[in-house]
């Protein structure tokens, strides 16, 4: 059995306490919902903040059971965590089969679990990708799927900024779907439901968003100058973001859209922008061993989920159309399985059993250039749809 005295202990007694307190400190609001006990469920949500699963955690009365990555608990608490709330553990964007046998073995005792679909937390304030393997879980469940909605997270605490702005931040139930009605509908209809139900529109926002440090960072998402295509020139200050090549200057303003010093700027949000970056990658000409992206001061770790993480190099970032390499370490894309973002500007890449971690010292390093273009460069070699581009 899943199901521990200690869970229930944790979600009867200890949870109202946490939801208290962590309310309070993101000043979020949400109903605490109480669902039929008669029916399974499936919480499913959108992912702006990163403290979203603690906040969904508080948000239901019911005992739950969070779906996440194991780095996602710093590894002096895992210990506790496992003990008191049990969480199922998923690797980040491999294949996890044992990830699915647990979450299925949990429904099967009668528990609901909750997830994030999307696997990441959005960068642009929109919804991100959602694999098919997401909707066929969702199928093979066989429980009602409820549909929960976070609000003002993107304006509230974005995932490039490093000082949350004073707005608008609630989260609610939008739609409860039934098993017998998910039964009815074909794979493409319960993705239309999924991606309908999980999307959550932030900008332009009705609500300000008041800080004096709202574009900081916007570096950390927004990697190409849409005025003159020069890639790393943007620099943030305030609430401006800039740029050092051909002189463009964005107001990032309270409404989450952008009023910039030159005609030529046509982006309205975050959105719009990472859109066009998306599209200058998948129009991207691979040339053989070229270096596309280069960065210095970064830092490589190999990651020890039961110990300490072990530095294994530091320097200058280089990536090819065939290799990514941080001082002498030096790894083929032939040899990586997968790659994905973790936090702010933290790259994450797997080799066989083992994860590697890249960071950097320099505050407002970005990563996500890198990831998009090594799932680029991946599609393309595979023939692939390049509609995924890891995030």
């Amino acid at each position: 059995m899943w199901k521990t005295k200690r869970h229930v202990i944790m979600n009867t007694l200890i949870r109202p306490i946490l939801k208290v307190i962590l309310f309070s400190k993101n000043n979020f609001k949400s109903k605490v919902y109480k669902l039929d006990d008669s029916r399974n469920y499936l919480i499913l949500a959108n992912h702006q903040t990163t403290w979203d699963p603690l906040l969904l955690y508080c948000s239901f009365k019911n005992l739950k059971y969070p779906v996440m990555a194991k780095d996602f608990i710093p590894h002096k608490y895992r210990r506790l965590v496992e003990k008191w709330v049990g969480p199922i553990y998923k690797a980040k964007t491999l294949k996890d089969l044992t990830a699915v046998k647990n979450m299925l073995q949990v429904c099967k005792e009668g528990n609901i679990i909750y997830l994030y679909p999307e696997g990441n937390r959005t960068f642009s304030g929109e919804l991100c990708y959602i694999a098919e393997s997401t909707i066929k879980l969702i199928q093979k469940v066989k429980v009602d799927i409820v549909f929960y909605n976070f609000h003002g997270g993107f304006g509230k605490d974005s995932r490039f900024s490093k000082v949350p702005s004073k707005g608008k931040f609630y989260g609610e139930i939008r739609k409860i779907v039934t098993r017998e009605e998910i039964n009815k509908m074909t794979f493409e209809e319960l993705y239309r439901c999924v991606i309908e139900n999980l999307t959550v529109i932030e900008a332009p926002s009705s609500s300000d968003y008041i800080s004096s440090t709202r574009a900081e960072y916007l570096e950390r998402v927004l990697y190409r100058c849409p005025i003159c295509g020069e890639i790393s020139t943007l620099h943030s200050k305030g609430n401006e973001i800039s740029c050092s090549s051909c002189g463009l200057t964005a107001e990032y303003l309270p409404n989450l859209t952008f009023k910039a010093n030159k005609k030529e700027f046509k982006h309205k949000t975050v959105a719009d922008w990472y859109k066009e970056q998306e599209t200058y990658v998948r129009d991207y000409q691979i040339e053989n061993d070229a270096c596309i992206y280069q960065d210095e001061d970064t830092i490589l770790h190999k990651l020890n989920l039961n110990s300490d993480d072990e530095l294994l190099d530091q320097g200058k970032l280089i990536f090819t159309s065939s290799y990514i390499q941080i001082g002498n370490s030096k790894f083929n894309f032939d040899d990586i399985k997968e790659m994905t973002v973790s936090g702010k500007q933290t790259l994450i890449f797997y080799v066989d059993l083992d994860s590697y971690r890249i960071s950097s010292s320099t505050e407002g390093f970005n990563c996500v250039k890198y990831l998009q273009m090594y799932y680029h460069i991946r599609n393309k070699q595979n023939n692939f749809n390049d509609d995924f581009l890891g995030i």
